[in-house]
């Protein structure tokens, strides 16, 4: 994952020796401010003891309007999983007064690897802006949705179910991919042909791939093909894992820790037979592939097409 961000860290000494310089900065400007303005304002403030935390515009005694400041970076770092966020529980409940569960699909929470959606985060006391993209795809591909979330009193699960496709995801259409390895480009037969054999050895070489005891022309034409082929970014689900409400308990109570309490299915596919499983403990009963997209699932794993046996 490719990850801009806009943000700011400070060496806690420092930050602690401005906290103290602003805060006095601040009083004086209040009460200069004050003595324009009258005793009512509304300002957009940065919390002074926080620097780059955005405070919202709220009615104050008195204070200036401080402008918040970000630096930007960029960093790459390696995956194990994508997490997925997902819209909070609605509010309101239907005309028969139960709960609604919403519904979203795939697609709409996997636009925050885009590479345009500003994910907002909150590390160590200072407020971050987040955009991320992807550059590179690994065989299986392991998506969590964030289900749950912890407050002061308990914790807390997002119902919501989250449609997606059992075949054929294409990735390329949702989030942004950059790098070579998405921008490779097979040779066609023409330049195949026009090729000598020293010129595909040439360009193995530069994909560091090995062409040892191959002498047949074709072998290596294949073996270029493969090399200089774009990386696969469509795949298909093989394991779905689905986390459930304790037994009388609403999708929207929140009183009982549903991580302790709740209880977990998984999906799992027969290659041999094309048949799905659901599983849970030791019940083992077929389901059909229609239904897994309607389940609460909680990890999904989904396999690159084209894997051949041997790579799996």
């Amino acid at each position: 994952i490719m990850e801009l961000q806009s943000g700011e860290e400070e060496d806690p000494a420092e930050a602690e020796a401005g906290h103290e310089e602003d805060e006095e900065e601040g009083l004086a400007r209040g009460a200069e401010e004050s003595k324009r303005n009258g005793p009512n304002g509304t300002a957009a403030s940065v919390s002074p003891a926080v620097p780059g935390v955005f405070v919202p515009p709220k009615e104050v005694e008195a204070g200036p309007a401080i402008v918040e400041s970000w630096e930007a970076s960029e960093r790459e770092t390696p995956f194990l999983f994508l997490s997925l966020d997902i819209p909070p529980t609605p509010l309101f409940k239907d005309s028969e007064g139960g709960n609604v569960v919403a519904q979203t699909p795939l697609f709409q929470i996997l636009r925050k690897y885009d590479g345009e959606m500003w994910t907002d985060q909150l590390i160590r006391g200072e407020q971050y802006r987040k955009q991320y993209m992807i550059t590179d795809l690994p065989d299986y591909l392991i998506l969590v949705i964030n289900r749950f979330t912890k407050n002061n009193f308990y914790i807390e699960k997002n119902p919501t179910i989250v449609t997606f496709p059992v075949k054929n995801l294409e990735l390329k259409e949702h989030v942004k991919l950059v790098g070579k390895k998405f921008e490779n480009r097979a040779p066609s037969e023409a330049e195949l042909q026009a090729m000598s054999i020293g010129d595909m050895k040439k360009k193995l070489r530069k994909k560091s791939v090995s062409y040892d005891g191959i002498i047949e022309r074709r072998e290596l034409e294949e073996l270029l093909k493969q090399a200089y082929a774009p990386v696969g970014t469509k795949y298909d689900l093989v394991a779905n894992i689905c986390h459930q409400a304790p037994p009388g308990q609403s999708a929207g109570d929140s009183q009982v820790d549903p991580i302790q309490s709740g209880s977990y299915r998984v999906h799992v596919l027969n290659r041999a037979s094309g048949q799905w499983y659901e599983i849970q403990d030791l019940h083992v009963q077929e389901i059909m592939p229609q239904q897994i997209g309607l389940s609460e699932s909680y990890i999904m794993i989904y396999e690159r097409q084209g894997i051949k046996p041997a790579e799996r």
